[in-house]
């Protein structure tokens, strides 16, 4: 595994040995890329949910979704080598 711009990326060796083929990244990253994106629409599902929800259960899935996202976040953050910075919201 090498590094390109602080960013974890598998050798040609790397990618024919692994069987992923032609993944620019290694598999743990991408992993935490994946999570963090399918948490992501998530929240936006649940937000347009919580629109028209009477119980609360969407605003409750919002925050615990929020903090698993942040949590993501910083995983991937350190993964890359503890870019900081942050996107608002």
């Amino acid at each position: 595994m090498t590094q390109m711009s602080g960013i974890p990326v598998m050798t040609k060796d790397e990618q024919q040995g692994s069987g992923t083929g032609s993944s620019p990244i290694d598999n743990a990253t991408y992993n935490l890329i994946a999570a963090l994106h399918s948490k992501l629409e998530g929240l936006e599902v649940y937000e347009k949910y919580a629109r028209d929800d009477d119980s609360g259960i969407f605003q409750r899935l919002i925050t615990e979704d929020r903090q698993h996202a942040e949590q993501l976040l910083q995983a991937l953050r350190q993964r890359l080598g503890g870019t900081t910075g942050s996107t608002g919201g």
